[in-house]
């Protein structure tokens, strides 16, 4: 009886998971798609609307604060362009990474009824996210085939490891960039309003 109940509340978790991942990925990808758009409207604006003003800099004249506060929205909105991109590409790497692992996982558990390890790894940094991005972006992307399933089981595992640390590197990235993303769109979205206001 009561491993009845264990066992169904363990699946009612694994089903209230299972929904919440696919409202997180919907909510991140709007997300994504909202700030991207309006950072590059608003960054198409602000360069539309730059000041009359020739833009340069001088050693010993004062600073023209207009032309500061424009060009540091300039930057910030573009700043936060370039995440949108990040995440874009880490979603969409990640999303085909752990569909490999999810196959991996399914052909060695038909080949030797035996599961692939599932353990944690340590937190990555943010060099380990711009050099995974960059690995997946300009080289090929080497899957796990089947007959290396057949033959070479010890080495399957070395390489599903690996692809598991990369789907963990580029979830992790698409969270993290995505907060630069709003706060870099927000603050040049500010700093181009005090720039207009004054």
């Amino acid at each position: 009886m009561e491993d009845e109940e264990y066992n169904t509340t363990i699946k009612r978790y694994d089903n209230r998971m299972k929904e919440w991942y696919k409202i997180s990925v919907t909510q991140i990808s709007n997300t994504n798609t909202i700030i991207f758009t309006l950072a590059s409207g608003l960054l198409i604006f602000c360069i539309d609307k730059k000041p009359n003003e020739k833009i340069y800099f001088e050693l010993l004249t004062p600073l023209n604060w207009k032309i500061v506060f424009y060009l540091t929205s300039i930057s910030l909105l573009s700043i936060s362009i370039i995440f949108g991109v990040g995440v874009l590409f880490a979603r969409l790497y990640d999303f085909k990474i752990t569909r490999q692992i999810v196959l991996t996982r399914k052909r060695v558990y038909e080949k030797y009824k035996k599961k692939l390890p599932n353990n944690d790894f340590d937190d990555e940094e943010c060099t380990d996210r711009i050099k995974a991005l960059f690995t997946l972006i300009f080289s090929k992307f080497k899957f796990i085939p089947k007959n290396k399933i057949s033959n070479d089981l010890e080495g399957v595992k070395a390489e599903f490891e690996g692809l598991r640390r990369l789907s963990q590197i580029m979830g992790s990235a698409t969270w993290i960039w995505i907060k630069w993303q709003i706060i870099a769109f927000i603050l040049g979205g500010f700093i181009f309003l005090i720039n207009k206001i004054f």
